[in-house]
């Protein structure tokens, strides 16, 4: 029975996403985050898995819409527990994104990428580490901005 209702909710929940938009998203958002704050990730594995489906599968048709999906995306933050595996994914996905073209999108992008870093990891034998690892993003977004600066030395506007 549970199946059967997030089935129902996952297409009513795609129609939202499809059509977010600057009025609506902070409701949404507001809705995602308070629907997930101070909740055992476990519990939320459904919610989860569909904000992860809307990075796989983002049916966006302007600037707008990615921002708005994205600032979804984000109010995953509020879990009470980190969940490594998912902010090592989002992680990968923004850093494709960083060099877009609009400026909006690539403002959403920083703050989701700070997000996915501020969070310290403590294993069991006590030592803190972070995941995803901000020495090796840093080396990567480093990388990408010395290619676009020798692309542009190359070939000026």
């Amino acid at each position: 029975m549970l199946d059967e209702l997030w089935k129902n909710l996952t297409v009513f929940l795609n129609e939202v996403c499809s059509n977010l938009n600057s009025n609506t998203c902070s409701c949404w958002g507001s809705c995602f985050k308070y629907a997930m704050e101070n909740v055992d990730p476990r519990r939320m594995y459904r919610p989860i898995q569909f904000l992860q489906s809307l990075i796989n599968n983002p049916a966006v048709i302007n600037i707008s819409s990615v921002t708005s999906l994205w600032y979804i995306i984000q109010q995953l933050d509020v879990f009470k527990w980190r969940v490594p595996s998912i902010w090592c994914y989002i992680n990968d996905h923004v850093k494709k994104l960083l060099h877009h073209s609009f400026t909006a999108i690539r403002d959403r992008m920083a703050i989701v990428l700070s997000i996915s870093l501020i969070f310290d990891l403590t294993l069991f034998h006590g030592e803190s580490i972070r995941q995803p690892n901000i020495d090796q993003t840093i080396d990567e977004i480093h990388e990408q901005l010395h290619r676009a600066i020798k692309s542009y030395e190359e070939k000026p506007l």
